[in-house]
């Protein structure tokens, strides 16, 4: 089976594997972001499948939520306005995400007033001070959203395991970015997306035997890509084009990022918990660790760096100025571009092209 026909509808049409389910009599439960256990959705009998925004017009949204929120969190809105998510029985947003736990309330008041039904909007209330009162909170949210979704304990074992196993099948795909020659970044990370859009057996299997024949055709310089998440592939495919290779990520979509969550849990309740507790977010780890990204360069090999912020993306742009200086001072390569619109324009895709293509002539 070909990766444009595994994958390729799945981003076209995303929530159509989730809506065909529900069709068929499956609870289907919608989450936002990496800091919502997947694990309680599938011991729940349910299908999970991972929300996002996507570039539109928000003619819908706009009329309730102030200029603050991003592009991303208003096209979430404007899909739960128009009806597109109300085949989810629920959608669970992680407190940790400043947007998202906002997003909840606001579809709660939308819902109190009448304006529109939708899903049951539960929020994973996760507390994050390093500190036990906070960790005997999270495990209390996490008991309290088990029960709003229905776990059930005994399952939990299962849908431990085959998170777990999911985990360890991207890590294997990822690694084979850095190798020589090395793997695309672009299909990696594509098929990354469409894992979180699909969580039946049938996909997943179709992924493993995709992962056994991916093509090795990368040969140039190594990059790393860190900031805020982009939208879509069309970084990677710019650098690829270019001749070199995005070989990792850093920001709160990675696959790095949910797998460590991921890799953590185990199955009980308090355990998943701590998984989600100990955990951090992009901007937390470049505060509480500022070599973190001289510290991955080198690991994946990676000779430059972009770093990518979103104009609303005001948790780590802060952060920029010391990044850049040590990450110069390791001897890196990096392209800063700050106050970016959400979508990526062809400026920026240009100018990351352009970056590439020093990198491969400086060789």
């Amino acid at each position: 089976m070909t990766q444009t026909n595994s994958f390729a509808d799945r981003l076209t049409e995303p929530l159509a594997t989730a809506r065909g389910e529900s069709a068929r009599g499956r609870r289907v439960v919608g989450y936002v972001g990496d800091d919502v256990p997947v694990e309680l959705i599938l011991a729940a009998d349910a299908l999970p499948v991972r929300l996002s925004g996507i570039p539109q017009a928000t003619p819908l949204a706009d009329r309730y939520l102030e200029s603050s929120f991003g592009p991303a969190y208003r096209s979430l809105l404007e899909q739960w306005l128009r009806g597109e998510l109300d085949f989810l029985e629920s959608i669970v947003f992680p407190r940790t995400n400043d947007s998202a736990q906002r997003l909840y309330y606001y579809t709660c008041e939308l819902q109190r007033r009448g304006i529109h039904r939708g899903p049951r909007s539960l929020i994973y209330d996760i507390a994050r001070v390093h500190r036990e009162t906070s960790r005997a909170h999270t495990i209390a949210a996490t008991r309290t959203l088990a029960s709003q979704i229905g776990t059930m304990s005994a399952k939990l074992d299962a849908a431990v395991a085959r998170v777990h196993e999911r985990a360890r099948l991207m890590k294997t795909i990822m690694a084979h970015r850095c190798a020589t020659p090395a793997v695309s970044g672009a299909e990696a990370v594509h098929a990354w997306r469409c894992m979180q859009l699909d969580w039946t057996e049938g996909f997943e299997a179709a992924v493993r035997e995709w992962s056994h024949s991916i093509p090795h055709t990368l040969h140039g310089p190594r990059i790393m890509f860190a900031g805020s998440a982009p939208p879509d592939e069309r970084f990677h495919r710019a650098i690829e084009l270019a001749g070199c290779a995005i070989v990792d990520e850093l920001h709160d979509e990675a696959p790095a990022h949910a797998m460590l969550r991921w890799l953590a849990s185990r199955p009980s309740i308090e355990a998943v918990a701590d998984a989600y507790h100990a955990a951090l977010g992009t901007a937390a780890m470049l505060l509480h660790s500022p070599d973190v990204l001289v510290e991955r360069a080198r690991k994946v090999g990676a000779e430059g760096v972009v770093l990518w912020f979103v104009e609303e993306d005001e948790g780590i742009v802060w952060e920029v100025p010391r990044q850049i200086e040590r990450l110069r001072n390791a001897g890196l390569a990096v392209l800063s571009l700050t106050r970016q619109p959400w979508n990526a324009g062809s400026e920026a895709l240009d100018a990351a092209a352009d970056f590439a293509r020093t990198l491969q002539e400086a060789r």
